[in-house]
Order: C-alpha cells, then sequence, then structure tokens
C-alpha cells in the first residue's frame, strides 16, 4: 500500500497543467496504473460545506494509503475557491471533514503515452498539433481544432479567481 508521499511523488509534478479535473484525472491514472497503485475514479459533486459552495460535474481520485483513505484532487480550487479549507492536492478524507466528495466510479480509459505527453507538455501552450489518434474539439461549437492554444479570454469559476479557458476538448478516436 503506498505512503502519501509516494503519491504525491507522482501527482505534484503535474499540479500546473493546463487541464481541468477530467484531464488531470486521466494523467493522474496513467502514471498511478504505471506505479501499479490501485486506486479508483469517480464523477460526481464536490461540496465545501464551510462556505455552501458545491460544484458539478467534477472528477477525482481516490487511493487507500499507509496512512489512510486519501482523494487525488488538484482542480477544488478552481471550482470552489482557496479559502475556507477546501483542500488541493493527495490529502486524506480524514483532514476536511468539512468536504463532501459524492460520486459514482468512473472508468478512466488508459490513454497512451503519447497522449498523456501531449497532454502535460503541449496542451494550452503551444501550437503542438495532437498525436495520431487524439483529436480536439472546441467546446463550444464542437467543431474539431488543429491545437489547443488557449483563447485571449477569460471564463470565471463560479466562485474563484478567473481561470484561462482552453478551447479544445481532447478525445480519443476509436
Amino acid at each position: 500500500m503506498p505512503t502519501l508521499a509516494e503519491i504525491r511523488e507522482i501527482t505534484d509534478q503535474y499540479a500546473e497543467c493546463h487541464l481541468e479535473c477530467g484531464g488531470m484525472s486521466l494523467v493522474f491514472h496513467f502514471y498511478l496504473c504505471n506505479a501499479a497503485i490501485p486506486h479508483v475514479a469517480y464523477e460526481g459533486t464536490i461540496h465545501n460545506q464551510k462556505n455552501g459552495r458545491e460544484f458539478t460535474p467534477h472528477i477525482w481520485i481516490e487511493v487507500s494509503t499507509v496512512e489512510g483513505e486519501a482523494v487525488v484532487d488538484y482542480r477544488a480550487h478552481m471550482w470552489l475557491g482557496t479559502e475556507n479549507r477546501t483542500p488541493h492536492g493527495v490529502f486524506l478524507k480524514s483532514d476536511y471533514p468539512h468536504m463532501s466528495y459524492e460520486g459514482k466510479v468512473k472508468e478512466l480509459p488508459l490513454r497512451p503515452l503519447s497522449h498523456i505527453v501531449y497532454m502535460v507538455d503541449h496542451f494550452g501552450y503551444d501550437d503542438t498539433p495532437p498525436p495520431p489518434g487524439l483529436i480536439l474539439l472546441d467546446p463550444f461549437t464542437g467543431q474539431r481544432v488543429q491545437n489547443s492554444r488557449p483563447l485571449p479570454y477569460q471564463r470565471r469559476s463560479p466562485y474563484g479567481p478567473q481561470v484561462p479557458f482552453l478551447p479544445a476538448i481532447a478525445r480519443e478516436i476509436k
């Protein structure tokens, strides 16, 4: 069974990626699988009972560790803000009793390494086209786009600071 420190060693390096909760969960799923660390992804609602804020749909990962049941969530701040002890990163559920994570198990695909590298190194950063088997869609129109360069405007989180909105959603071609 892994420790919190071992999970953080894998996940902390991706905290600043230009991905929202779904993309982050795909990246973490890939690396946790490669490290043979059992984990479960969920999709549902997060709720901070201290400030009454909640967000749906949200995706996160849960892992059993030596220290107890842990949550891997690097995007709660994006949706719930940073005040009132909204957690960030890898943390024990028991350390944040005011946080409610309610959802259903979500089966995440194990993407090829080329997709993960693209999501981590290029998504939202440059004009690099996606690797074979991955297409990018404009979230507003559903039309295919050639790169994931961020648009020059911002989208407001319901509760937190403005966050950049990426023009593309990565989809695997089947």
